[in-house]
């Protein structure tokens, strides 16, 4: 492991209601989230995942997330370093981020989101429960305990359909009301082209429908999606979106930073037929953002300008 998650938390600006949030209980930080996160038509449940098998944890869901120094440009791809536990946290909430603990791996929380009625069917193998015992003040050795998280007590499952190493989820029940919130590990790996992420999101070949809003939509956090019909564009994007190439996102070259308008920003909606949705940042220029990973991609003109066009705001 390259870096410990102390120093890439303290490169990172996290919004003040996620720090607020991360101290929370989980059935609380869901209704929070559901208030400030994006309102979709169908969302009946915001997990948000991005994280993978028995460990869960409540990223840090920031758009100005910037790369750790340790990302690398190999002739291969990028390599994305796993999170190392800190040898000595920090007694501060601004570095502080939900997360759990699990198998020796982090995992944080998912820019995905699962409708309620498909939470039973996602549900897998039992993996734990987690511990709430990591706070700003924890040591080392609450971070080595196998499922320590940030978040108070929920279930962790593997997720149907879907690998441990990259994805799994919580459970929580209150008065026969269940909610889930999926975690992804989107460290310690290469990425040499989008196959290696969106494949993981099991895209291809799963498109029930799409939907997509304005920057002004998105950011303001309200429900003004349309719904895209044009599957012919759809399938010519995800093909693209596949091959896409990685590139590395720093403090200088972040475009996501400064392309913010409808005319340059769109947020697309892939809804599977899972159950899951998957949010996705368009930028003109042919760039594609998913959660907070510290790399973006850029699309060949033909495969993304195909279904740009298509996104006309009403």
């Amino acid at each position: 492991m390259n870096k410990d998650l102390k120093d890439i938390m303290n490169e990172i600006e996290v919004p003040k209601e996620l720090k607020d949030r991360s101290t929370k209980g989980i059935q609380e930080a869901e209704r929070e989230w559901g208030k400030t996160q994006r309102s979709r038509p169908n969302s009946k449940v915001v997990w948000s995942i991005g994280l993978a098998a028995a460990a869960v944890l409540l990223i840090f869901a920031s758009v100005e997330f910037f790369s750790p120094e340790e990302n690398k440009r190999t002739g291969e791809g990028i390599d994305i370093p796993a999170l190392e536990l800190p040898e000595q946290p920090e007694a501060d909430s601004s570095s502080m981020v939900s997360l759990i603990v699990y198998k020796g791996n982090i995992y944080t929380q998912s820019d995905t989101t699962i409708d309620r009625e498909d939470i039973r069917a996602l549900q897998g193998e039992k993996l734990g429960e987690t511990i709430p015992s990591i706070d700003e003040w924890s040591d080392q050795s609450d971070y080595a305990e196998e499922f320590a998280s940030t978040i108070s007590q929920a279930s962790v499952y593997s997720v149907e359909g879907y690998e441990e190493s990259f994805r799994i989820m919580t459970l929580s029940e209150e008065n026969e009301h269940v909610d889930g919130m999926l975690f992804e590990k989107l460290n310690g790996l290469t990425v040499t082209r989008g196959e290696d992420v969106f494949g993981k999101l099991k895209i291809e070949g799963n498109i029930k429908a799409v939907q997509y809003r304005s920057f002004e939509g998105w950011d303001s956090k309200t429900d003004t999606f349309q719904t895209l019909e044009n599957e012919a564009a759809v399938q010519s994007f995800i093909t693209g979106l596949y091959n896409a190439v990685p590139v590395e996102r720093t403090s200088e070259n972040d475009p996501i930073g400064t392309m913010r308008s409808d005319e340059t920003f769109k947020e697309l909606v892939l809804n599977l037929k899972d159950g899951t949705e998957i949010s996705l940042i368009l930028l003109s220029d042919k760039y594609v953002y998913y959660g907070t990973m510290p790399v973006y991609f850029e699309m060949t003109d033909e495969a993304f300008s195909g279904l740009w066009n298509q996104l006309e705001i009403n």
